[in-house]
């Protein structure tokens, strides 16, 4: 049908083509081990993260399936049986969806989040009774020795002389 050089190329692109879809895939799926192993490591997951990591890539599971809730702490019980690591996760993958969520601009002018995992209201603003002061606001009264600082400014004759020490 088409010329044998042409169907040549064709093969040869093929071939590079297939290679590709293999690096990429392998780039992928590295990245995402790479991705878990980081997540585990700021969790303090540094004992058991091998068989964790194990666990959780045998499964297909990614951080995002981690992050979005896609893997319920029922779930996530399975992978690690122990409670302290577990609530280490979790504290960690809290901590990093508000960090996202704070970054993406998803935080409410308010200081809530549209998230009811998340809450914002750790430390509250401190209330304050500090008012800005206004032009009707009259100067604060002057004390003696702030007449007197005053008035020194005022004549350079009453300045003392500290030329001579």
């Amino acid at each position: 049908m088409f010329p044998e050089h042409v169907e040549l190329l064709a093969k040869r692109m093929n071939d590079a083509l297939q290679e590709y879809r293999l690096i990429y895939a392998k780039e992928r799926e590295l990245n995402a081990k790479m991705a878990l192993e980081e997540t585990l490591i700021k969790a303090r997951l540094l004992s058991d993260r091998d068989l964790i990591m194990s666990n959780l890539v045998n499964e297909g599971i990614l951080v995002e399936d981690l992050l979005n809730g896609a893997v319920t702490e029922i779930e996530l019980k399975e992978f690690i049986p122990k409670i302290g690591p577990r609530k280490r996760l979790l504290r960690s993958l809290q901590t990093e969806r508000e960090r996202r969520r704070v970054m993406t601009g998803e935080i409410i002018a308010n200081g809530t989040s549209s998230s009811p995992m998340i809450t914002t209201e750790k430390h509250p603003k401190p209330s304050c009774n500090y008012q800005k002061p206004t032009a009707q606001t009259p100067p604060p009264p002057l004390t003696r020795s702030r007449n007197r600082a005053m008035s020194m400014m005022s004549s350079p004759s009453s300045m003392p002389d500290l030329s001579s020490v």
